[in-house]
């Protein structure tokens, strides 16, 4: 697996983590941040953790001068785990970004969680806390209740992703589609997996 700070050719800390009062009107300087494109595949198998459920809670939190999010998920399916995530336990992961006395700093590309929100997320441990896997392209919406188990990607938080393919060309964010939850279950009998 590639350590993830590689995957990323640039994270727009600069612009993507500046603190910005929430609730003055300065105007923010769109940007992207590039990252290697991940298909479900490669996901799949290079997430260390796969787990579908219910975000319960999101609480920012301040570390070393920048704001992060940790997300409480109620697990509902563990699709892979190295370390047990049974169903019905809370997975806790991080997320850089969020907003905490009223100041907000936001990263181009991560992906935002609102508690009530089903999803499935593919997570990596960098040693200190897991956290999502190629940014916005580990979230995906779940609706347990669709035939197939649907997920469907965060178009929001690919939006300010600029996808690099392996030949080193763009790679459209449109390339994520929908797919149901057995895609995810394939890559990983097919062995793509470790």
């Amino acid at each position: 697996m590639t350590p993830f700070p590689q995957r990323i050719r640039h994270l727009a800390l600069h612009i993507g983590l500046t603190a910005i009062p929430t609730a003055g009107l300065a105007p923010m300087t769109a940007s992207a941040t590039t990252v290697s494109h991940l298909d479900v595949t490669a996901l799949a198998r290079d997430a260390e953790l796969i787990v579908a459920g219910r975000v319960e809670a999101v609480a920012p939190y301040r570390e070393r001068g920048r704001i992060y999010t940790r997300v409480h998920l109620r697990v509902g399916v563990t699709l892979k785990a190295s370390r047990p995530a049974p169903v019905g336990e809370v997975v806790d992961f991080s997320v850089h970004g969020g907003e905490l006395d009223g100041i907000g700093q936001f990263v181009a590309g991560q992906a935002r969680f609102e508690v009530g929100e089903q999803v499935l997320v593919f997570l990596t441990d960098l040693g200190r806390r897991p956290t999502l896997l190629g940014l916005a392209q580990g979230k995906w919406a779940y609706d347990p209740a669709r035939q197939g188990a649907e997920l469907t990607p965060d178009a929001a938080g690919l939006a300010g992703l600029e996808l690099i393919g392996r030949d080193g060309r763009p790679v459209p964010a449109a390339g994520h589609t929908r797919v149901g939850i057995e895609a995810v279950r394939d890559a990983l009998r097919a062995g793509t997996a470790r």
